[in-house]
């Protein structure tokens, strides 16, 4: 999809409105892997393929190839120094894409945790993230989402993709122009839709995000990143998002769907990206 087609999708956005032009891809690769009991070694570095007549290759490895596809500055991979599997396999694949480097956090207890230990470094930047355990298609994804970054005039833009289990999911609910309305976080009660799955955001977000981690109560041991999306509107950032309806994804995080990618894949391939 090129530039005209987004520009008549999104009434709202216009040509010639720019965010920064330094983006930077962040990947928050530093979790336990904790719903996934006996696996041997990091989550990210699982093989899987995307079907049954492709060849296995590791889920962070699906996302670099993705990322390669795009105009970024940077992509930073953020892990814990124990695992040392990503640690060798990036060292292994010579860094490749070329701009990919690594940085270390311990204990990361969150996704939140493990983005807010690198993203004053980036305070000035556009953000790309993206998350490693997650496959989908199409694979030109996160290209269209780039795409549409320099037309978007809000804070936050996200991916998203049709889903029919809530409660592994973010739904995003849109009004009309694509803006968004309501977020409902693994909430089983709601009605199948559309889930975020990647997202960029503007310095402002990531100024937002450092505060928000800062002033998080204690009692919170589980914080989600839709949470702070929810937190984001109510405190005045807006939110605009671009759909892929035909597009499919899977989280390996539990077992039933690490078996699920390993045996029939996601199948099929997305259609054109809709914006809004």
């Amino acid at each position: 999809m090129d530039k005209a087609d987004i520009t008549m999708q999104v009434k709202k956005w216009s040509d010639g409105v720019t965010h920064h032009t330094k983006t930077i891809a962040l990947i928050p690769a530093a979790g336990s892997g904790s719903r996934l009991p006996g696996i041997s070694g990091s989550k990210e570095m699982l093989e899987v393929a995307e079907s049954p007549a492709s060849d296995p290759r590791p889920i962070l490895q699906h996302l670099l190839m993705r990322l390669a596809e795009s105009s970024l500055h940077q992509i930073v991979v953020i892990t814990s120094p124990n695992k040392l599997d990503i640690l060798n396999y990036l060292g292994r694949v010579g860094a490749e894409p070329s701009n990919v480097s690594v940085e270390l956090i311990t204990n990361s207890p969150s996704v939140i945790h493990t983005l807010s230990s690198v993203v004053s470094r980036f305070s000035h930047d556009s953000i790309l993230m993206a998350l490693p355990d997650i496959v989908f298609q199409p694979g030109r994804a996160i290209t269209d989402l780039q795409k549409a970054w320099p037309l978007c005039r809000a804070d936050l833009l996200l991916g998203l993709f049709p889903t029919d289990r809530p409660e592994k999911s973010d739904i995003v609910e849109t009004h009309a122009d694509g803006g968004v309305a309501r977020i409902r976080v693994k909430d089983s009660s709601a009605p199948n839709g559309h889930a975020w799955i990647m997202a960029m955001w503007t310095p402002e977000f990531t100024r937002f995000l450092a505060e928000w981690l800062q002033n998080m109560p204690p009692e919170n041991s589980d914080p989600q990143l839709g949470d702070v999306f929810i937190d984001a509107i109510a405190a005045g950032l807006t939110i605009d998002t671009i759909r892929f309806p035909a597009g499919k994804f899977l989280d390996i995080g539990t077992p039933d769907d690490l078996h699920r990618l390993q045996t029939i894949g996601l199948g099929g391939s997305g259609n054109e990206p809709e914006a809004g």
